[in-house]
């Protein structure tokens, strides 16, 4: 199912990276969840294609659970 915006409606997107797994939330309502298997020891790296249209984007560490 697409997730579609209202004409004035604004994307909200949580990106969520833990280890092999990312998981992508829209808007609070639509989500998408991928295992990735690396395979460098390199930092994850984002590129938007539209990044003039990103108003605002924020970074959090997760903590271990173990």
């Amino acid at each position: 199912r697409r997730h579609r915006l209202e004409p004035d409606e604004t994307l909200d997107l949580r990106v969520l990276f833990d280890k092999s797994v990312i998981e992508v939330i829209a808007n609070h309502r639509t989500s998408i969840t991928q295992r990735v298997y690396p395979t460098r020891l390199t930092p994850v790296q984002l590129d938007f294609e539209c990044a003039d249209r990103v108003s605002s984007f924020e970074i959090w560490e997760m903590k271990a659970i173990w």
